[in-house]
């Protein structure tokens, strides 16, 4: 994850945002949208997704990256100063 987290979104859309990784593993739609609801409530963030990326705070928006990423199930997740800019 980068320093500023508004530099890594793609999508104006949460949800858009959050399924991205798990749409280029070539999971079903069902699986790819139970890993986006579930990564964002992991991170706290499942009232963010009626909201656009840009409307977030430095904090919301950290949290949409960090449930991009849970959504991929990595193995081995490394995470330096995670709860930086978080409110």
């Amino acid at each position: 994850m980068k320093k500023f987290s508004k530099w890594q979104v793609s999508y104006l859309k949460i949800p858009n945002e959050v399924s991205f990784g798990p749409c280029n593993l070539g999971l079903s739609k069902e699986e790819i949208v139970k890993r986006a609801k579930w990564s964002l409530e992991v991170v706290k963030g499942a009232h963010l997704e009626d909201r656009g990326t840009f409307e977030l705070s430095l904090g919301e928006m950290q949290k949409v990256v960090l449930a991009s990423v849970l959504s991929l199930k990595p193995k081995v997740l490394v995470l330096d100063e995670p709860s930086v800019f978080l409110n």
